[in-house]
């Protein structure tokens, strides 16, 4: 009975100096956090708002279609988008060198909503805390429909266009039909015009939503484009050297370039083409 009251209170012992040294480092950390230098302007700047933006990539190969809400294309996301069509459609994981920018969709920053009751006021207080973006509802209503029509158009094919070749009448083979199935690039620029006319019915005074294409003649799959809509090029498209060299000599204040040694510019030119 000694041994185990002695090992009770051991314990016990025990508890207590590992709350202690808890304690302890809590403090140190505390203490450490509080010699910290304030955040730097560039870490308080607004966050970009979610759903503002919608990249399209397109696939070079197959002419399949991703959408995405930032830049950079991210493998399981993406990977969900691609159904299974027939044998290798889709692929184990992504190959961003496969992958272009077909387009990029720019919408323009919606006016918070008014707020009504209290627990209104506590949720839209919370939602623009600093450590939360704001949302765009109009970007993310617009990806939301791009994404159903995208996947109606790879299950639901008519049987009738896709499964028999008009001239001959026979059944076209997996190959032929896969291909077909694959190849959405025009039905998604139809489908951005559809949606872009669809989100902004009904909201006046609504900005410009402006189209950077890769190729500005992709923008004629489609029919009929709504007024507020403007198309533009995308800058970075199709390895542009000017754009690179932009990033790497940024613009001031105004937008003026800054101005750089013309030496250093012809090393860097030179560099990129090696």
């Amino acid at each position: 009975m000694a041994g185990g009251h002695r090992m009770v209170a051991r314990r016990a012992r025990d508890a207590g100096r590992r709350a202690i040294q808890s304690a302890e480092s809590k403090a140190a950390h505390q203490a450490r956090l509080a010699e910290l230098p304030p955040r730097t302007q560039a870490a308080q700047l607004p966050r970009r708002e979610h759903g503002k933006t919608i990249y399209v990539y397109n696939h070079l190969q197959t002419n399949q279609v991703v959408y995405s809400l930032s830049e950079a294309m991210k493998n399981n996301a993406s990977l969900k988008q691609i159904p299974f069509n027939g044998k290798k459609t889709v692929p184990a994981a992504l190959r961003k060198d496969h992958w272009i920018p077909l387009c990029k969709v720019e919408f323009p920053a919606l006016p918070p909503a008014p707020v009504e009751h209290k627990r209104k006021q506590k949720a839209s207080a919370q939602a623009q805390a600093p450590h939360s973006s704001p949302i765009n509802t109009m970007g993310l209503q617009a990806f939301q429909k791009l994404r159903e029509y995208k996947t109606r158009h790879e299950l639901e094919w008519d049987p009738e266009v896709l499964g028999k070749d008009p001239e001959t009448g026979y059944f076209l083979s997996k190959k032929v039909r896969q291909r077909k199935i694959c190849d959405q690039k025009a039905n998604a620029v139809a489908d951005l015009a559809a949606v872009l006319r669809e989100v902004s019915e009904g909201k006046e005074g609504l900005g410009e939503v402006v189209v950077e294409w890769s190729d500005v003649l992709d923008a004629e799959y489609a029919g009929e484009w709504s007024e507020n809509v403007v198309h533009d090029t995308l800058e970075y498209a199709k390895n542009n050297r000017k754009y690179v060299i932009r990033r790497r000599f940024p613009v001031d204040e105004e937008g003026n370039e800054l101005e750089a040694d013309s030496e250093e510019i012809e090393a860097l030119s030179k560099k990129i083409e090696a």
